[in-house]
């Protein structure tokens, strides 16, 4: 076993121990296969989601009302442009084929707040230009093809540890050395403990001081899944930032 799954053991083992004091209500899975247990209701589409970025208010999870805002979550540095989604605490993704610009761009997420005082991102977004999107694209990886999926399908990338992120390539190519994704992740770990419901649910870890290649990590929803990424173009067909959804809000019944 590498140390990328001792890893992902012991947060196991922290979430588990944690349990009592992260999840207050449960939360029912996205798709269930009971008979008796009613389907999850249809989430927001990356515009809706976009739209609570820019004005944040209400929505309802699961059912249950929300109250929304938006937190910083770190600048994300990427030396030649190659963006890549992944599980913080893996990090073995690729980059999307998405052409977008190197340099240092924001990271923002949406925080849902339940009465009960659980707290849950629902969606991240990274960057790259001023000005709305007008047109969204699923975000692939080489060897996707969005022509090939059906109505309920995605492509996204998997969580295994509760943590999602935003990363260059380079950071990735680097996180392959064991000395440093041990120092990385244990950095990570401490930055996000996930053991009390007031803990950070965002984090940025540089990876190399020298070439400043850095993760910007975050709570992926109820934990562990499936998520999608798309990309937002503005009216001049230019990429201008890339959406997650982790599956945490209800689409709007209007």
């Amino acid at each position: 076993m590498d140390v990328r799954r001792w890893t992902l053991l012991g947060i196991a083992i922290a979430i588990v121990l944690a349990a009592g004091l992260l999840a207050v209500l449960p939360r029912p899975p996205r798709r269930q296969i009971a008979v008796d247990v009613p389907p999850a209701p249809p989430r927001m589409t990356p515009a809706e989601l976009y739209a609570m970025f820019t004005d944040p208010s209400s929505a309802r999870s699961f059912g249950m009302p929300v109250t929304l805002s938006v937190d910083d979550a770190g600048v994300l540095f990427l030396p030649t442009g190659g963006l890549v989604a992944s599980d913080a605490f893996i990090m073995d993704g690729l980059p999307f084929t998405l052409d977008v610009p190197a340099g240092r761009h924001a990271v923002s997420v949406l925080r849902s707040d339940f009465d009960d005082g659980d707290r849950r991102i629902a969606a991240a977004i990274v960057r790259f230009a001023p000005g709305d999107p007008v047109r969204w694209e699923l975000a692939v990886v080489p060897g996707q093809d969005p022509a090939v999926l059906r109505p309920d399908e995605i492509f996204g990338y998997g969580v295994d540890s509760g943590t999602g992120a935003f990363a260059s390539r380079e950071a990735v190519a680097l996180l392959k050395d064991e000395a440093r994704y041990t120092a990385f992740s244990q950095t990570l770990l401490a930055a996000m403990p996930a053991k009390a419901v007031s803990d950070a649910m965002t984090a940025s870890v540089v990876v190399d001081d020298r070439t400043d290649a850095n993760v910007v990590a975050f709570a992926s929803g109820f934990g562990d899944g499936s998520y999608p990424s798309y990309a937002g173009f503005d009216s001049d067909r230019i990429a201008v930032l890339v959406l997650t959804d982790f599956g945490v809000l209800d689409a709007s019944k209007d």
